[in-house]
């Protein structure tokens, strides 16, 4: 079962009853699994689970609901990941990913900011990978729609200029490195 099914069925099953304890707040924590790590592209596999991997879910908070729950809500997480022994195999760098999160904090972490870019340049200048890990994975609950318009919006708003451009320079990447490697390839006897 790949890592995002795993979370799914933790929420399902854990998460959803665990969330619920927060009455008044339950229909505003937005609940999913996206970011880095190959689970979160579901690209996981018995190997890729040598580090870094574990399933769990990420909740995210206004940050005027984390000032009022989010010290209680992580509590209760970790409680419920220490009772069913969820799988937590990290490095000292992956521990951040699952748990309790300000949805601002959460994204000006993964792309470098938590409002949609008017200016291209901001654009251009972000990784793409970082806006692969902010729209990857699964979203599970999003009542409130925040997380859910925002990542939608990252792939919405991005300017077709740019999108053009990287891609531009990404091929010319590409045809210079074949260029460069076939001759080494041929030359060493790698034909695969």
């Amino acid at each position: 079962m790949k890592g995002i099914d795993k979370s799914k069925e933790f929420y399902n099953n854990y998460g959803k009853a665990m969330i619920s304890e927060f009455k008044e707040f339950e229909d505003r924590i937005a609940v999913g699994v996206f970011g880095s790590g190959s689970e979160c592209f579901g690209y996981d596999d018995e190997i890729s689970q040598d580090h870094d991997y574990e399933f769990g879910f990420t909740m995210l908070l206004t940050k005027e609901d984390e000032e009022k729950i989010g010290f209680k809500l992580y509590r209760a997480y970790q409680n419920l990941v220490k009772q069913y022994g969820v799988c937590t195999n990290y490095s000292r760098f992956g521990r951040d990913k699952y748990g309790v999160n300000v949805i601002e904090d959460y994204f000006t972490r993964l792309v470098g900011f938590s409002e949609i870019p008017t200016d291209w340049k901001v654009w251009f200048n972000t990784p793409d990978y970082a806006l692969a890990e902010a729209t990857n994975g699964e979203i599970f609950a999003d009542k409130l729609g925040i997380v859910s318009d925002f990542r939608r919006r990252l792939v919405a708003d991005y300017p077709t200029d740019v999108k053009l451009k990287k891609l531009a320079g990404h091929l010319a990447l590409m045809a210079q490195t074949g260029q460069y490697n076939y001759s080494r390839m041929i030359a060493h006897g790698e034909l695969v």
